[in-house]
């Protein structure tokens, strides 16, 4: 079998073979099925730096890993959560102008995200643009309602608080 696919493998054709020693032919077949999804998705992660655990090339690094990743599979692989997750990773190590580029970037290439906004939204909120970051859960609200989100109470109890934190102009919520 090896020689054979080996001969005449298909441009982007992924094989592998495995024996298992210690197995009877019945008990091969979950081990068999979990190595072969092991190898199709070879490097599907996100690579990190080994010493930071920070995504490799920041934000520049995870467009570039979902459009490698996106080229390999033959369809969109979105990277929306990779790039919401770095926003948080340097919210949270008060790199605050590094976030809002990673949280505008991810509202410009997902516009129908409604959690994209409100992620924004606490990126401006802990830039002290509380207004811009009304705005933005008026955004993640009005999208949440449009496409049925089940976030939408999330993002209900984002605007409740931004109000109670008397930061918001009088008549900016609504």
């Amino acid at each position: 079998m090896q020689k054979t696919l080996s001969a005449n493998r298909p441009a982007g054709f992924v094989g592998k073979s495995a024996r298992y020693n210690a197995e009877i032919h019945q008990s091969t077949e979950l081990l068999g099925h979990y190595d072969g999804l092991r190898t199709i998705f070879t490097g599907w992660p996100m690579p990190r730096d080994e010493k930071t655990d920070a995504r490799a090339g920041g934000l520049e690094g995870v467009e570039q890993h979902y459009r490698a990743l996106s080229d390999r599979f033959g369809y969109r692989v979105s990277a929306e959560q990779e790039i919401n997750s770095l926003g948080y990773a340097l919210l949270g190590a008060k790199k605050i102008d590094e976030a809002l580029a990673a949280f505008r970037r991810n509202v410009e290439l997902y516009p129908q995200s409604a959690n994209g906004y409100d992620s924004l939204a606490d990126g401006l909120e802990a830039a002290g643009k509380t207004d811009l970051a009304v705005q933005n859960v008026k955004k993640a609200l009005e999208v949440a309602t449009q496409t049925s989100d089940p976030l939408l109470p999330a993002f209900q109890k984002h605007m409740e608080r931004l109000v109670a934190s008397g930061k918001v102009a009088p008549g900016k919520a609504k």
